[in-house]
């Protein structure tokens, strides 16, 4: 397969996609939006499109005109009928391109914690799991656009995943960070955690120590979740 990312930091890339990438062997294409002309998504030679997340929000676009480019692609993507996955701000990306609202929470969502599995969801997504501990590094939320489905929830958040025409699936979440990604984003982003650690910001230290006992799952989940999608392109 073709796939098309969109990476809005040079700090907060792949991670483990890549070694789900490379043991498929898929072609790769990218759109860098943190370097000068990124390169736009052409929809008719990708079968999936991934999104991956970032320090801004999707409402800075007079500091980052990029992002009105990048909307636009991503317009062009979902009508295209192309496969696609979003990460936190990628979910958000995507939340609002299908008619949802995203917006700041009342407590930002740093560290690993729990999401539970919507009890009425009909998606096959994740459908061995109904509780999962995962990654979170945001302090914006989604609501639930209308086509879409709830995957996860959570106190801090109501919306944590979703599915969307059968194709298009959104995580507020991080499955994909490995080693390597949180101690990227810890040194890039260590700012945030300036606020009192509380029940929803844990401290570096722990993040880090946490993701020993907890990457390998969110990994395996991430790359079942990954064959799907490559199965729904496929199809």
């Amino acid at each position: 397969m073709k796939l098309h990312v969109f990476q809005h930091v040079a700090f907060e890339g792949l991670g483990a996609i890549q070694e789900w990438i490379d043991l498929n062997q898929h072609q790769v294409t990218f759109s860098r939006f943190y370097e000068p002309n990124p390169a736009p998504i052409d929809c008719e030679s990708t079968d999936m499109l991934i999104i991956l997340g970032g320090p801004m929000s999707i409402h800075d676009e007079a500091q980052l005109p990029w992002l009105v480019h990048e909307k636009q692609w991503l317009a062009e993507a979902i009508d295209s009928g192309l496969v696609i996955l979003g990460i936190c701000l990628g979910a958000q990306l995507i939340t609002e391109a299908l008619g949802g609202q995203v917006h700041k929470m009342p407590a930002k969502e740093i560290g690993w914690f729990n999401i539970k599995r919507s009890p009425d969801v009909q998606s096959s997504f994740f459908d061995s799991t109904d509780e999962l501990t995962v990654l979170h590094w945001h302090g914006e939320q989604c609501t639930l656009p209308k086509q879409a489905e709830r995957i996860f929830y959570n106190d801090a958040c109501q919306n944590q995943g979703y599915v969307a025409k059968d194709r298009i699936l959104a995580l507020q979440c991080h499955l994909e960070f490995n080693e390597l990604s949180i101690e990227s984003i810890l040194k890039h982003c260590h700012e945030e955690l300036s606020a009192k650690p509380g029940h929803y910001i844990q401290p570096s230290e722990q993040i880090l120590k946490l993701y020993e006992a907890l990457g390998p799952t969110c990994h395996k989940h991430l790359f079942d979740v990954l064959d799907q999608l490559q199965s729904i392109a496929g199809s």
